[in-house]
């Protein structure tokens, strides 16, 4: 049964560099994935629709510890 699935990364690139094979096993698996990070280039845009994954930006502090702000960008 496909499903909805999210993988969130703190910086795009990382996505296609160290997620990819996952990314297209569970797309080709034939679940609706989505990939969100920050600050995606138009390569890593395409890549990741090639292989039938939709990508969201997401606004994401790499260096932040402040939990607040992070429910809030979670929410």
């Amino acid at each position: 049964m496909p499903v909805k699935i999210i993988i969130f990364g703190s910086l795009a690139s990382s996505l296609v560099n160290f997620r990819f094979p996952l990314l297209k096993k569970l797309s080709d698996d034939g679940h609706e994935v989505f990939a969100c990070a920050p600050n995606a280039d138009e390569e890593v845009i395409a890549k990741l629709m090639k292989i039938g994954v939709r990508y969201r930006h997401i606004s994401v502090e790499n260096t932040g510890l402040n939990p607040i702000r992070d429910l809030k960008n979670l929410w």
